[in-house]
C-alpha cells in the first residue's frame, strides 16, 4: 500500500475527486500537530551501504501515515543505511530503511525499503549473473507476474529485490527444489469434509512437490543483476524469427545465435528488417523424461535464395541437460551441450558449424555417441 493510500485509508476518505481536493488541508493539519522529529544523523554508524535502484524516491521524517518529505533521491545514489523498521497497518506490512546522505551528511530520513537495496546484496546479485562470456544464455525470458529475485533457489531464500511484470532478463541456469506444501487445517470434527477426509491415506501429510528455478541475469544498467526466479512465473520469449517452428507437442527451450545474415531481397524492401539470425535451438515436449531439459538439438538456418529457414541437422531423443556453452574455433563455432550416460552423468558433446559447396550454413556433431544418451534405451 503506497503513502497516499494509506493516508487515504487513515481518514476513511473514499477515492472521489472532492475528498481528494480535500487530502493536502487534512496532511497539512496532521503534520503541524506532529511532534518535532530531528534528523541529524550525521554521527550515527551505518549498518550497510546503500544503492538506489527505483528512477527517483523521497525520504520522509518519520514512517508515519504523515510526515515531511526532507530529500529526493535518484536511481543510483548511494546513501548510508543506519536502520531498518517494519510498520504494520491493518491490511498492510511495509519495509522501512533508514538512511543518510552521501552528498549531505546532515541529512537524514526514511525511505520505503523496495527502493533501496544494500551494497552487499548488489556484490551477491552480480556474482549470481556473472559475465555472459563465462555462463552464456539459455534463453530469453519476461516475467508474467512481479515476483521476488531470490539468492539462492528455495522458498526460504533471502530475497534480493522484487521485479515488476514484464521484466526482462537471460536465463542462465536451472535447477529444482523440493518442498512440502502447507497441511490445510483439519474441517470441522463430524461435518462431511472431515468424514471424506478420514477415508484418505496420508491426508494430513502433504506429498513433496518441485520447484523449478531459472538462473537469470538482468540486462545492463540493473542495479541488480542476478538471481533465482520460479519457472511458473516465467514466459519464454522465443525470437519471433523461429517461433513458428514449434509444433508437433514440442516447444523451444533455449536457444542460441551462432551467426547472422543480411537478405538482399529483404534489404531491397526493408533495410532495418533485412538481417536474419542462424540458430542452434534445444526442444522438448510434455513427454521428455523429468531429468532431461530437453531432447531435440535442432539447427534453423537461413537461406537467402529461399528466403525461408532450413533445418539442416537435428539431433533427437536425447537426455541432454544444461549447461550450455559456445565458441569460435577459426572459421568455425563450436557449441557444447550435455547429455546424461547410463549412469546419469552428464557428458558433454559438441557441434561444429560448417559450409557446404553452395555456401549454405550447416551443423554436424562432432562427439561420438555416449552410452545411455538416448530416451528409451538406457
Amino acid at each position: 500500500m503506497r503513502r497516499t493510500d494509506r493516508i487515504r485509508a487513515a481518514f476513511g476518505l473514499e477515492a472521489t475527486s472532492r475528498s481528494l481536493r480535500l487530502l493536502p488541508l487534512l496532511v497539512v493539519l496532521a503534520v503541524a500537530a506532529l511532534p518535532s522529529q530531528g534528523c541529524l544523523f550525521f554521527d550515527v554508524e551505518p549498518i550497510d551501504e546503500g544503492i538506489v535502484r527505483t528512477e527517483q524516491a523521497d525520504v520522509y521524517s518519520s514512517t508515519a501515515l504523515v510526515s515531511l518529505k526532507v530529500a529526493s533521491v535518484k536511481r543510483g545514489d548511494i546513501v548510508d543505511i543506519l536502520s531498518r523498521e517494519s510498520v504494520q497497518g491493518p491490511t498492510y506490512t511495509e519495509s522501512w530503511v533508514q538512511v543518510r546522505l552521501r552528498d549531505d551528511a546532515e541529512t537524514s530520513g526514511w525511505i520505503e525499503a523496495r527502493h533501496i537495496v544494500s551494497q552487499s546484496i548488489v556484490t551477491k546479485t552480480a556474482e549470481i549473473a556473472g559475465s555472459p562470456e563465462a555462463m552464456p544464455a539459455l534463453a530469453r525470458g519476461r516475467l508474467k507476474v512481479n515476483q521476488r529475485l531470490r539468492l539462492d533457489v528455495g522458498r526460504e531464500a533471502d530475497v534480493a529485490a522484487v521485479l515488476s511484470r514484464g521484466t526482462l532478463f537471460d536465463i542462465i541456469g536451472k535447477q529444482e527444489t523440493t518442498f512440502k506444501p502447507e497441511k490445510k487445517a483439519k474441517p470441522a470434527a463430524g461435518s462431511p469434509e472431515a468424514e471424506e477426509a478420514a477415508g484418505e491415506d496420508g491426508a494430513d501429510e502433504p506429498e513433496e512437490q518441485k520447484d523449478v528455478w531459472y538462473r537469470v541475469r538482468l540486462d545492463e544498467g540493473s542495479i541488480v543483476r542476478g538471481g533465482w526466479l520460479l519457472s511458473r512465473s516465467v514466459n519464454l520469449e522465443v525470437p519471433d524469427e523461429i517461433l513458428h517452428l514449434e509444433g508437433d507437442g514440442r516447444r523451444f527451450v533455449a536457444w542460441q545465435a551462432i551467426g547472422s545474415v543480411v537478405d538482399p531481397k529483404l534489404a531491397a524492401q526493408n533495410p532495418e528488417t533485412a538481417t536474419r539470425h542462424h540458430y542452434v535451438t534445444y526442444m522438448r515436449r510434455g513427454s521428455t523424461p523429468a531429468e532431461a531439459d530437453f531432447e531435440w538439438v535442432y539447427a534453423v538456418f537461413w537461406d537467402v535464395e529461399s528466403h525461408v529457414y532450413y533445418s539442416p541437422f537435428r539431433d533427437t531423443e536425447l537426455r541432454g541437460v544444461y549447461p550450455l556453452a559456445m565458441r569460435k574455433d577459426g572459421t568455425r563455432t563450436v557449441v557444447t551441450a550435455n547429455v546424461l550416460d547410463d549412469q546419469n552423468q552428464p557428458v558433454p558433446v559438441e557441434y561444429e558449424t560448417w559450409t557446404d559447396e553452395k555456401g549454405r550454413f550447416n551443423l554436424r556433431r562432432i562427439t561420438p555417441p555416449v552410452r545411455g544418451e538416448k530416451i528409451g534405451r538406457r
